[in-house]
């Protein structure tokens, strides 16, 4: 899992400021994986459903550096936060974002 993380963070990062929709974010997870089944060789169909998305939301959410933005309006952002990710902001919003799981963000935020 660490490996699709930072198969993740570094294809995000080369999305410069403009960032990934998070319908990109699960493309990257799926060529990460995809890169390290090969690595193995594994030759096994990779496919991002709901499940591992739920599954991963917890971590992608909570990675260092991580900003997640809606139009103009930051919904939560962990940059220049250390640790997990998971400091009191004070920002109600923003804790109540961290809190979500993966279908509840789909839903509430679906401009992500």
């Amino acid at each position: 899992m660490d490996d699709i993380l930072q198969t993740l963070r570094l294809e995000v990062t080369l999305d410069c400021r403009e960032g990934s929709q998070l319908s990109q974010v699960w493309t990257y997870v799926e060529q990460g994986q995809r890169s390290l089944n090969k690595q193995n060789g594994i030759d096994a169909d990779v496919s991002v459903d709901d499940s591992l998305k739920g599954y991963l939301w917890p971590y992608i959410v909570r990675m260092r550096d991580m900003q997640f933005v809606s139009g103009d309006t930051t919904i939560y952002d962990n940059t220049g936060i250390t640790g997990d990710g998971d400091s009191n902001h004070g920002d109600s919003e923003a804790q109540r974002f961290l809190a979500l799981d993966y279908a509840a963000v789909e839903q509430q935020y679906p401009e992500l």
